[in-house]
C-alpha cells in the first residue's frame, strides 16, 4: 500500500463490551500491510491520521488475529478524499450505525448514504436483502464484497450503472439472479458468485457488457448444464472456475469464444465426456491451467487433448480412467511437457503441481478467502 496516498480504510469490528481507550498505534499485520489501530472514534478524532494508513477501530485491545474477527464491515474512502472533519463524521456515523444494528439484515440507500467510498466489505454478517438504489449515490464505488452473509437473491437495480470493477457475493444463499442483475456495469472485471445455491447462469439474461469480464468464479453452486449461451460474449475472460457444481453435460460450442482463457477449472462435477466441439476451433492459445479432477471420465479423445495442448498444468486425478486412455494421456503430457498429477496423495499432488502454498490467500482473489486457489483440492461430490 502506498502510504503517501490519501485513501483511508476503516475497519469497524463489532464487539459488545466497550473497554478503556488507548492511544492509536501503527502496526504491520500478517500481510505486511501497515495499519493505524485505534480503540475508539475519540482516539482517532484526538490524534487524526497523519500517516494516511489503514485505520482499524475496535473497543479494547486489538488481538493479532483481528483480521479474522466477525462480523465486520470495512470501507475505503475514495482517493480524492482527505482526512477532514466531514470524513471523520462519516466514519463516526458509520461506526455508530453498525454498533447499534448488530442484527442488520437489509442494506438500503440510508445504510451508506452518500459516503465518498471506493470500497465496501461486509463479512460474516446477516445481510438477507440489498434494496435497489442502495449504492446509487456512491459514484466512486469500485469494489463491493458482501461475503459470508445470508443474501438470497440479486435484484435488478442494485448494481446497475455503477462503476464497480470487482463484485464479490461469495458464500451466501443466493438462488435467484434476476434478469439484468449485472446489466450496464461497464467496468465489471471480476465477478465472484461461488458458494451459493445457483442452478442456472445465463449471461445473455444477466449482463450486456460481457466483453469486460476477466474473472468469473461460480464454483460450489448447483449448476448442472453449460450451453452455448452460458458464456457467450466473454471474449476477454481469463479465469473461469466451475468446480464443485453438479455439471453432467457441457454442450458443443460452450467455450468457443473463450480465446483468452488462462485457467479453466471443472473439478468435482459429474462429467463423463468432453467433446472436442465444446472448445474453440483452434487450441486455446493462452490456457495454462486445466483441472478436470474428480469427475467420471474414463477416456478423452485425441481431438479433445489437441484443443488443450498448450496447458502447463493439468489435473486428472480422481477419475476412473481406462488403462489405454490413461497411457495415452501420460504420453501426451510428456510430449507437450505438461505437468500432471495421477498417482500420489491428492493434497500433496495439487500443491506440487501448481506450486502453491498450503494456505493460499490473496487480495487478487477476495471472493472467498477459504477457497482462494482455483485448483485447491475439493471433496468428491456424492450422488444424491
Amino acid at each position: 500500500m502506498d502510504i503517501q496516498s490519501v485513501s483511508l480504510s476503516l475497519f469497524v469490528i463489532l464487539l459488545l463490551v466497550f473497554k478503556s481507550f488507548q492511544d492509536c498505534r501503527v502496526v504491520n499485520d500478517e500481510y505486511s500491510v501497515t495499519n493505524y489501530l485505534c480503540n475508539s472514534i475519540q482516539d482517532l478524532e484526538k490524534q487524526g491520521n497523519p500517516y494516511a494508513l489503514n485505520v482499524t477501530i475496535s473497543s479494547g485491545k486489538v488481538p493479532l488475529s483481528w483480521l479474522s474477527l466477525k462480523p465486520s464491515v470495512s470501507v475505503t474512502l475514495s482517493e480524492n478524499e482527505g482526512f477532514t472533519e466531514e470524513v471523520l463524521g462519516y466514519i463516526k456515523d458509520l461506526s455508530d450505525l453498525w454498533d447499534r444494528r448488530l442484527e442488520l439484515t437489509t442494506v438500503t440507500e440510508k445504510t451508506f448514504g452518500n459516503l465518498p467510498l471506493k470500497s465496501i466489505r461486509i463479512d460474516h454478517g446477516r445481510i438477507i436483502n440489498i434494496e435497489a438504489g442502495s449504492f446509487s449515490r456512491m459514484l466512486d464505488l469500485t469494489e463491493v464484497y458482501i461475503v459470508d452473509n445470508d443474501l438470497r437473491s440479486v435484484s435488478k437495480g442494485v448494481f446497475n450503472y455503477l462503476n464497480i470493477e470487482t463484485l464479490a457475493l461469495s458464500n451466501n444463499k443466493i438462488r435467484l439472479l434476476e434478469d439484468g442483475a449485472f446489466a450496464n456495469m461497464k467496468n465489471l472485471k471480476h465477478l465472484y458468485l461461488d458458494g451459493n445455491l445457483i442452478t442456472n447462469f445465463q449471461s445473455n439474461l444477466l449482463m450486456n457488457y460481457k466483453n469486460q469480464l476477466e474473472t468469473l468464479h461460480i464454483q460450489s453452486n448447483s449448476i448442472r448444464l453449460i450451453d452455448r449461451n452460458t458464456f457467450k460474449g466473454f471474449i476477454n475472460l481469463r479465469v473461469l472456475n466451475l468446480s464443485n457444481n453438479r455439471i453432467d453435460m457441457i454442450l458443443n460450442y460452450s467455450f468457443e469464444e473463450l480465446l483468452n482463457l488462462e485457467s479453466l477449472a471443472l473439478a468435482n462435477n459429474f462429467l463423463r465426456d468432453l467433446n472436442a466441439e465444446i472448445f474453440p476451433l483452434n487450441p486455446f492459445p493462452y490456457l495454462s491451467k486445466f483441472n478436470i479432477g474428480n469427475n467420471r471420465f474414463s477416456h478423452l479423445t485425441t481431438e479433445t487433448l489437441e484443443k488443450v495442448k498448450n496447458v502447463k498444468y493439468i489435473s486428472i486425478a480422481g477419475n476412473p480412467w481406462q488403462c489405454p486412455c490413461l497411457n495415452l494421456i501420460l504420453m501426451w503430457t510428456g510430449e507437450y511437457n505438461i505437468t500432471h498429477v495421477c498417482d500420489a496423495p491428492k493434497t500433496a499432488l495439487f500443491k506440487i503441481q501448481f506450486n502453491l502454498p498450503a494456505d493460499t490467500t490473496s487480495e487478487t482473489k477476495p471472493y472467498n478467502e477459504r477457497r482462494g486457489n482455483n485448483f485447491e483440492p475439493l471433496q468428491q461430490q456424492k450422488d444424491s
